[in-house]
């Protein structure tokens, strides 16, 4: 398997991965909305505004996690070229000495 096969590969997988990512983002923006308004309209705004910072920090760590989990894609697929290259290699020159 060449390199630029696997990077398509990788590249097919990112843009799975960016599109699980927008979907769940889009959800849970609708769920938060919801439950900001329906706070503030029972007259909860410091519940309201405790819930904006909640669903803040969950959002930031839920996107750290998501760019560490590309990251590990990338890493891992950028090891199997490099070890499937190095196979390539040491299998040429075994059978080229032969």
């Amino acid at each position: 398997m060449t390199i630029e096969t696997r990077l398509e590969e990788v590249n097919a997988r990112l843009r799975q991965l960016r599109y699980a990512h927008s979907m769940s983002v889009l959800a849970a923006a609708a769920l938060f909305f919801a439950v900001t308004i329906s706070l503030i309209e029972a007259g909860k705004v410091l519940f309201a505004v405790s819930f904006l910072l909640l669903m803040f920090s969950l959002g930031t760590m839920f996107a750290r996690w998501h760019r560490l989990k590309v990251e590990a894609a990338l890493l891992e697929a950028l090891r199997q070229s490099a070890e499937g290259d190095e196979a390539k290699a040491v299998g040429g020159g075994s059978s080229g000495q032969g």
